[in-house]
C-alpha cells in the first residue's frame, strides 16, 4: 500500500497519500466519514429503488391495502402521500416518533387532529395505549372517506368521532381547492402557496367552524395536530378556550404565512420545545 500505514492503536493517527499536503485523519473522524459514506451510498441505492416502486404503485387502478407500525391502511396509489407509503417511503417518521414517545412520557390522553387528511397521525396515535379519545378534522370528501375506511381498518371507531370541518376563527362556508394527484395539499388561500396553481383543477363548498364551538375539553392532557395549508393562525385563534383550560403538547406547520400561529400560541401560555422541519412544537406543564 503505496504512501500509506495501518492504523495498529487508537492513539495513532491515519496517514495517506494526502500527508504530502499536510493532512491527517483521526481514527474517530475517519470513521465518521466511513459512517457518511455509507449512509449517502444507502440513500443513492434507495433512492432509485424507492423511485421505481412509486411509479409501479402508479400502474394500479384500485385501493391498495397497507401497513405501516403494525397498522392498516387503505391507501390510493396516484395520491402522492399514499403513494410513497405504498413504495415503502417512510413519511414524517421523525415527528411520529418524536410525538408517540411524547404521548406516553406525558401521559397524553385526547388526540386533536386537525387536517387530518386520511388519518396517518389519527390511526397510529389512536393506537397508543393512554389515548382514550381522538377528534379527526378532515374537510375534502375524498379523504374524510379514506380517514373513515382507515378509522375502521383499525378497529378505532369507538374511539374516533371524524368530523367533516374545516376549522377557522368564525363559522362560514367556503370554497376549498384541491389538486386531485395529492389531496393532502387542498387549502382554503391560493395566494400563499409555491406550488403551481394549475394543479389545483377540483374545488369543493366546505363547513367551517371555530374548535371552541365543536368540542369542550376542560383539564385534560391534550396533543393536536395543525396541519391546514396556511390557515394555522386562523385555527388558533378558533380555539383559545381549549388552549386555556388544558395542558400538554401542540404540533403545528407553520409556513411564512402562519407566523402569526407562534405568536397566538405564546399568549396562551404554550412555549416552544422543539422543531422538525416545518412542524414546530408547542407544550405547556
Amino acid at each position: 500500500m503505496h504512501g500509506s500505514h495501518l492504523l495498529t492503536s487508537p492513539g495513532l493517527s491515519i496517514r495517506t497519500t494526502q500527508e504530502r499536503t499536510g493532512l491527517s485523519y483521526s481514527k474517530n473522524s475517519m470513521e465518521a466519514v466511513h459512517a457518511t459514506f455509507i449512509g449517502h451510498h444507502q440513500t443513492m441505492v434507495l433512492r432509485p429503488i424507492h423511485s421505481l416502486r412509486k411509479r409501479l404503485a402508479k400502474l394500479r387502478r384500485f385501493p391498495s391495502i397497507s401497513y405501516r407500525d403494525e397498522a392498516t391502511f387503505i391507501l390510493d396509489p396516484r395520491n402522492w402521500i399514499d403513494n410513497r407509503i405504498l413504495a415503502g417511503v417512510r413519511y414524517e417518521d421523525a415527528q411520529l416518533a418524536f410525538v408517540r414517545s411524547e404521548i406516553r412520557r406525558r401521559r397524553l390522553s385526547h388526540v386533536i387532529d386537525i387536517g387530518a387528511n386520511i388519518g396517518l397521525y389519527t390511526v397510529l396515535l389512536g393506537r397508543e395505549a393512554t389515548v382514550a379519545a381522538v377528534h379527526a378534522f378532515e374537510p375534502v370528501r375524498r379523504n374524510y372517506n379514506q380517514l373513515l375506511g382507515n378509522v375502521f381498518a383499525n378497529r378505532l371507531d369507538m374511539k374516533v368521532t371524524a368530523h367533516r370541518l374545516g376549522l377557522g376563527d368564525r363559522t362560514d362556508e367556503l370554497v376549498i381547492h384541491v389538486d386531485p394527484t395529492s389531496t393532502g395539499v387542498s387549502r382554503l388561500d391560493l395566494s400563499t402557496t409555491a406550488r403551481n396553481l394549475s394543479v389545483f383543477t377540483d374545488q369543493e363548498t366546505i363547513q367551517v367552524r371555530r374548535l371552541d364551538d365543536v368540542i369542550a375539553l376542560d383539564h385534560q392532557r391534550i396533543f393536536s395536530k395543525i396541519d391546514v395549508e396556511g390557515m394555522a393562525e386562523a385555527v388558533v385563534r378558533g380555539m383559545p378556550r381549549l388552549l386555556d383550560r388544558n395542558t400538554g403538547l401542540l404540533q403545528v406547520e407553520i409556513s411564512k404565512a402562519e407566523q402569526g400561529a407562534a405568536e397566538l400560541l405564546e399568549t396562551h401560555g404554550w412555549r416552544l420545545v422543539r422543531q422538525i422541519e416545518a412542524d414546530w412544537y408547542f407544550a405547556k406543564e
